[in-house]
Protein backbone atom coordinates (compact mmCIF):
# COMPACT_ATOMS: atom_id res chain seq x y z
CA UNK A 1 0.00 0.00 0.00
CA UNK A 2 1.19 3.40 -1.12
CA UNK A 3 2.03 5.91 1.93
CA UNK A 4 0.06 9.33 1.46
CA UNK A 5 1.56 12.91 2.01
CA UNK A 6 0.20 14.78 3.83
CA UNK A 7 0.90 17.99 2.66
CA UNK A 8 2.62 18.26 -1.36
CA UNK A 9 4.80 20.86 -1.60
CA UNK A 10 5.77 20.40 -5.10
CA UNK A 11 5.65 23.29 -7.52
CA UNK A 12 2.05 21.92 -9.62
CA UNK A 13 0.51 21.00 -6.89
CA UNK A 14 0.74 23.10 -3.91
CA UNK A 15 -2.11 22.53 -1.89
CA UNK A 16 -3.92 25.54 -0.63
CA UNK A 17 -2.35 25.62 2.69
CA UNK A 18 1.13 24.85 1.09
CA UNK A 19 0.85 27.89 -1.34
CA UNK A 20 0.04 29.59 1.89
CA UNK A 21 2.70 28.60 3.27
CA UNK A 22 5.05 29.10 0.36
CA UNK A 23 3.61 32.97 -0.28
CA UNK A 24 4.80 34.10 3.31
CA UNK A 25 8.26 32.52 3.69
CA UNK A 26 9.03 34.61 -0.29
CA UNK A 27 7.44 37.70 1.48
CA UNK A 28 9.64 37.38 4.56
CA UNK A 29 12.95 36.06 3.12
CA UNK A 30 12.42 38.60 0.32
CA UNK A 31 11.85 41.09 3.59
CA UNK A 32 14.92 39.85 5.70
CA UNK A 33 17.32 40.26 2.84
CA UNK A 34 16.82 43.59 2.16
CA UNK A 35 16.53 44.71 5.77
CA UNK A 36 19.97 43.23 5.99
CA UNK A 37 21.10 45.14 2.39
CA UNK A 38 21.59 41.78 1.13
CA UNK A 39 21.51 41.19 -2.88
CA UNK A 40 20.32 37.85 -4.53
CA UNK A 41 23.75 36.95 -5.17
CA UNK A 42 25.00 38.33 -1.57
CA UNK A 43 22.61 36.04 -0.38
CA UNK A 44 23.22 32.83 -2.35
CA UNK A 45 26.76 32.81 -2.05
CA UNK A 46 26.79 33.22 1.41
CA UNK A 47 24.03 29.77 1.68
CA UNK A 48 26.12 28.10 -1.23
CA UNK A 49 23.78 28.95 -4.27
CA UNK A 50 23.59 30.43 -7.61
CA UNK A 51 21.80 34.01 -7.83
CA UNK A 52 19.45 32.05 -10.59
CA UNK A 53 18.45 30.31 -7.27
CA UNK A 54 17.42 32.70 -5.21
CA UNK A 55 16.18 34.84 -8.04
CA UNK A 56 13.30 31.60 -8.73
CA UNK A 57 12.74 30.92 -5.04
CA UNK A 58 11.72 34.19 -4.73
CA UNK A 59 9.61 34.02 -8.20
CA UNK A 60 7.88 30.91 -6.62
CA UNK A 61 9.35 29.04 -9.32
CA UNK A 62 11.87 26.63 -6.85
CA UNK A 63 11.16 25.41 -3.01
CA UNK A 64 14.26 25.94 -1.31
CA UNK A 65 15.63 22.80 0.57
CA UNK A 66 15.76 22.36 4.69
CA UNK A 67 19.59 22.98 4.60
CA UNK A 68 19.26 26.38 2.40
CA UNK A 69 16.05 27.16 5.07
CA UNK A 70 18.97 26.77 7.69
CA UNK A 71 21.08 28.63 6.12
CA UNK A 72 18.90 32.19 5.41
CA UNK A 73 17.94 31.52 9.49
CA UNK A 74 22.13 31.92 9.97
CA UNK A 75 22.46 34.79 7.27
CA UNK A 76 19.23 37.17 7.68
CA UNK A 77 19.70 36.42 11.73
CA UNK A 78 16.09 35.44 11.60
CA UNK A 79 15.02 32.35 13.57
CA UNK A 80 13.13 29.41 11.99
CA UNK A 81 9.55 31.04 12.78
CA UNK A 82 9.98 34.44 11.61
CA UNK A 83 9.49 32.72 7.96
CA UNK A 84 6.60 30.33 9.41
CA UNK A 85 5.01 32.15 11.62
CA UNK A 86 1.64 30.36 12.80
CA UNK A 87 2.69 27.20 10.60
CA UNK A 88 5.58 25.94 12.05
CA UNK A 89 4.80 23.00 14.11
CA UNK A 90 4.78 24.51 17.71
CA UNK A 91 2.48 25.92 20.39
CA UNK A 92 3.43 29.30 20.57
CA UNK A 93 2.20 31.48 23.64
CA UNK A 94 0.22 35.05 23.71
CA UNK A 95 3.49 36.32 25.28
CA UNK A 96 5.69 34.95 22.36
CA UNK A 97 5.97 38.14 19.45
CA UNK A 98 5.14 37.22 15.76
CA UNK A 99 7.13 37.70 12.71
CA UNK A 100 5.42 41.54 12.52
CA UNK A 101 6.25 42.27 16.16
CA UNK A 102 9.55 40.96 15.75
CA UNK A 103 10.07 43.64 13.35
CA UNK A 104 8.75 46.09 15.37
CA UNK A 105 11.66 45.09 17.87
CA UNK A 106 13.99 45.35 15.50
CA UNK A 107 13.39 48.73 14.36
CA UNK A 108 12.53 49.56 17.71
CA UNK A 109 15.72 48.89 18.44
CA UNK A 110 17.48 50.90 15.91
CA UNK A 111 15.84 53.97 17.56
CA UNK A 112 19.31 56.17 19.55
CA UNK A 113 17.36 58.78 21.17
CA UNK A 114 15.00 58.05 24.26
CA UNK A 115 12.89 60.46 23.60
CA UNK A 116 12.11 59.62 20.19
CA UNK A 117 12.15 55.82 21.76
CA UNK A 118 9.02 57.07 24.19
CA UNK A 119 7.14 58.54 20.32
CA UNK A 120 7.38 55.53 19.30
CA UNK A 121 6.00 54.17 22.56
CA UNK A 122 2.88 56.26 22.96
CA UNK A 123 2.09 56.15 19.36
CA UNK A 124 1.82 52.23 19.46
CA UNK A 125 0.03 52.37 22.31
CA UNK A 126 -3.02 55.20 20.60
CA UNK A 127 -2.66 52.72 17.59
CA UNK A 128 -3.53 49.52 19.75
CA UNK A 129 -6.69 51.71 20.97
CA UNK A 130 -8.13 52.11 17.56
CA UNK A 131 -10.90 49.58 16.71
Amino acid sequence: MATKRIIDLSITTLTERGQEVFDHFNEQERKARQRKGLSQRELSSKIGRSKTFISKMEKKEVLPSVTDLLGMTIVLEEPFKYFFPGFAYYKSTEDEPDGEEMELLKAFRKIKSKPAKRIAVNTIEQLAEIK
